[in-house]
């Protein structure tokens, strides 16, 4: 073989070599890269897990259903309505609840217990004497349910009952009477609200009666009940005696029409001694009732803070009721 040849092959040789070698460095330069960018992919997920905000853990229905019905000591304070339970898990979640003996504070707050829930909620109510706070706002009680709490509320220790949002006044007012004869011997009851329940007249009269004797209610929420001139009356009546109620939520009660109603509140403003919190809106109380509220504050030495908006007071009525209120001593 010439010279020229062997030159010849031996450049074929060291252009293939060289190719070769650079193509194997170019691929090893590519999969470095793709390590190196998995790498820090991987690195940056873990930091952005590390950093973002957690979401708050909420316990799982069943380990905390199998709390309740162990009457776990720690376990003091439950709201069923955060839980986002089936109508089967609350159905499960209230007959372990009723079984409970170390609960203080419950709410069962738009769970939807029916008037047969209300009246498998009763006895508990009564047997668990560590219980101090319940809400049963809309859940559909009825009178059934009320009746059966409203004779619960008689004999058991809660301070704190709100059961807004439940038409308890229907079956001849069976539900209304028991919650009046209830607060004439409940010796705990500090706070009751009864916010749209249905009271009607008669819930107005059962209650004023139980005001008359009741020696531990200081904050009562009645608002929107229909309570009517009558009923108004009788409420405004028991004040004259009331020494120990506090707060009263009469709002969009229809008291005003006619000026009894707004007269007999304003002869209980006068005298009563207790009442710091008086909310008296939305009832046609107008001009001539709030001249009476005027003569009245401008005695009265222990209201701090009263709410008549939307009553149709007029310019003379809100001048006169302004005057009063810079004449007022408390």
């Amino acid at each position: 073989m010439s010279r020229r040849c062997e030159r010849y092959q031996s450049c074929v040789l060291l252009w293939a070599l060289y190719h070769i070698g650079y193509g194997e460095i170019a691929e090893m330069h590519v999969s470095r890269e793709r390590r190196t960018t998995s790498l820090m992919s991987s690195r940056r997920s873990a930091e952005e897990s590390a950093t973002r905000p957690s979401k708050r853990s909420k316990a799982e229905p069943p380990s905390l259903l199998e709390r309740v019905r162990q009457s776990d000591p720690s376990l003091t304070h439950l709201d069923v309505s955060e839980l986002e339970l089936s109508d089967e898990e609350n159905e499960a979640m209230l007959h372990a609840i009723v079984a409970n003996t170390s609960l203080q504070s419950l709410s069962l707050k738009w769970v939807g217990i029916g008037p047969e829930g209300g009246e498998e909620l009763a006895p508990f109510v009564v047997a668990n004497s560590a219980l101090r706070s319940l809400n049963l706002e809309r859940n559909g009680l009825g009178a059934r349910g009320g009746l059966a709490l409203g004779e619960a509320l008689g004999k058991c220790t809660l301070t704190f009952l709100d059961m807004s949002l439940n038409d308890i006044g229907g079956a001849e007012g069976q539900a209304l009477r028991a919650f009046g004869e209830a607060l004439r011997v409940n010796q705990s009851i500090a706070t009751l609200i009864m916010v749209r329940c249905g009271l009607g007249p008669e819930g107005g009269r059962s209650f004023a009666n139980a005001l008359e004797v009741n020696t531990t209610l200081t904050s009562l929420d009645m608002t929107g009940n229909d309570l009517g001139i009558e009923g108004g009356k009788d409420i405004a009546t028991a004040l004259l005696v009331n020494s120990t109620l506090t707060e009263l939520g009469m709002r969009w009660n229809r008291i005003g029409f006619g000026l009894s109603g707004a007269e007999a509140f304003a002869a209980a403003i006068e005298r009563n001694c207790a009442l710091r919190t008086l909310d008296i809106a939305q009832n046609e109380i107008g001009e001539a009732g709030a001249g009476a509220f005027a003569d009245a504050l401008a005695r009265n030495t222990c209201l701090v803070q009263l709410d008549m908006q939307r009553n149709e007071l007029g310019p003379i009525g809100g001048t006169r009721l302004g005057e009063a209120i810079a004449l007022n001593r408390s």
